[in-house]
């Protein structure tokens, strides 16, 4: 969809139609050529905009609660109820990487804008940062916490996740992750 400035008129690009579940998560690559799409079993769909063919992405035991393609659309990250992280690359559809370490439900995934580290918060209340390149953690990091967010300063980057309050547990979990600038004030 496209709005032109200074319009309230939006113009629809191309409709594709695919069988979803109800509460289907979707992520969309940067080029705009694939999109993915979690199921209840696990499986990830990647769905060919252009052909509007798709392939499936097998390792989850859980859905995926999260999704984000890497900056050059080259890999994608996918957190589970499983309590894993996945990275996939995109060129052949294959999972190389399986990351391990949240203790539960993986709530969500963000790449940094380089493509090198993946930071993912869990409804454990930890906050991890990976290397993209062999899929390990960094060193436990030192948080400053307040009520709602959480910080991991790693080199000229800042991690940053928002929590919030689970209405049916009443407790705080992490619900959303991001990397942004880190800012001298001095």
């Amino acid at each position: 969809m496209r709005c032109d400035e200074g319009t309230q008129q939006m113009e629809v690009e191309r409709v594709l139609r695919v069988d979803c579940e109800p509460r289907t998560l979707v992520a969309i690559d940067a080029t705009k050529r694939h999109f993915v799409t979690s199921h209840e079993d696990g499986k990830v769909t990647r769905w060919s905009v252009a052909r509007g063919n798709c392939e499936i992405l097998r390792g989850h035991v859980r859905k995926a609660l999260c999704m984000v393609f890497s900056p050059r659309s080259d890999l994608l990250c996918t957190g589970s109820y499983d309590h894993t992280l996945r990275l996939w690359n995109m060129d052949g559809c294959e999972c190389i990487a399986t990351l391990e370490g949240h203790e539960d439900e993986v709530t969500c995934v963000a790449f940094d804008p380089r493509g090198r580290m993946v930071c993912s918060g869990s409804a454990d209340k930890s906050l991890k940062l990976w290397r993209v390149m062999d899929g390990f953690p960094f060193p436990p990091p030192r948080l400053n916490c307040c009520l709602h967010s959480t910080l991991i300063a790693r080199g000229p980057l800042v991690a940053t996740a928002i929590l919030a309050e689970r209405m049916q547990y009443h407790s705080l979990q992490i619900i959303s992750c991001f990397f942004v600038p880190r800012v001298s004030l001095y």
